[in-house]
C-alpha cells in the first residue's frame, strides 16, 4: 500500500484528482490530498479551479496565519515542481522560509522547468517566447518538492 511506503511515511503526499466534466462545460474538479502532515479536521472549499491549477495551503512565516493560493504545478517522473510568475508572492517567501521546497536556481534546470510550464500552461508561451527573444531569463520562482 502506498501509505506504508518510505516516501509517504517521510512526510510524503498522495494526490488523487478526477474530472467530472462533460463536453465544453467543465464541472468541478475534485482532489483528495493525503499526507502524514495533513490536519485531522481536513479542508474543503467551493472555489471552481481549472485543470492547470491546484491549491497550496501555507502558513505565514511570522504570524502562522494559514493562507491558500492557487499555484502552477508540473510533475516529471518522481519530481513535483511548484511555480509562480511572481517571485514576490508571499507563499514563495513562506515555503522558502520553512524549507519544505527547494528553490530551483541552476540556469539549465530553470530553462527546463520553464519549458514544462509552457507545455502545460499554453497562455504563458508568448511571455516565455518574448523573454527568450530578448535574451532574458523568465523571472518566475520555481521550487522542487522532494517526493522520494
Amino acid at each position: 500500500m502506498i501509505q506504508s511506503s518510505v516516501a509517504y511515511q517521510n512526510n510524503g503526499v498522495i494526490l488523487v484528482t478526477w474530472d467530472e466534466g462533460e463536453g465544453v462545460v467543465d464541472g468541478p474538479i475534485g482532489m483528495l490530498v493525503l499526507s502524514p502532515l495533513a490536519k485531522p479536521a481536513g479542508y474543503s472549499n467551493t472555489v471552481h479551479y481549472s485543470h492547470g491549477s491546484t491549491l497550496l495551503l501555507t502558513h505565514g512565516r511570522r504570524s502562522g496565519t494559514p493562507y491558500q493560493v492557487t499555484i502552477w504545478f508540473m510533475v516529471e517522473g518522481a519530481t513535483v515542481y511548484l511555480a509562480t510568475a511572481n517571485r514576490e508572492r508571499q507563499w514563495v517567501r513562506n515555503d522558502t522560509f520553512t524549507g519544505r521546497a527547494e528553490p530551483v536556481t541552476a540556469p539549465a534546470v530553470v530553462d527546463h522547468v520553464t519549458d514544462l510550464i509552457a507545455a502545460k500552461y499554453w497562455y504563458t508561451r508568448p511571455f516565455i517566447w518574448l523573454a527568450r527573444l530578448l535574451g532574458r531569463q523568465v523571472s518566475s520562482a520555481t521550487f522542487r518538492v522532494a517526493t522520494q
